[in-house]
């Protein structure tokens, strides 16, 4: 899997460099995955927007998968839904 992490380079500039890492989840340790974007309404508290975003959560790691169309709404609805941009440790696009 590629993933792409934010640093910060040696003049403090944030730049993005990708990983290859490759990781297993074995069966009973378990993962649950929060869309928070996505055009089809399935929680009322959410703004629905064309494009997708989740939230993937495993042991040991948070990985947001894709951004949606909008980064405010993004934003919104993990708030809403008690998703904390700190908690991700990985950005999957």
């Amino acid at each position: 899997m590629t993933m792409l992490v934010p640093e910060e380079d040696m003049e403090g500039k944030l730049e993005i460099r990708r990983t290859h890492e490759r990781e297993e989840i074995k069966p009973g340790e378990g993962a649950m995955a929060t869309i928070v974007y996505d055009n089809n309404r399935y929680d009322r508290r959410l703004i629905p927007a064309w494009g997708f975003s989740c939230v993937v959560t495993v042991p040991d790691k948070t990985i947001l998968f894709d951004t949606g169309g909008d980064g405010g709404i993004l934003l919104d609805n993990m708030k809403k839904l008690k998703e904390t941009r700190k908690a991700i440790d990985h950005l999957e696009v």
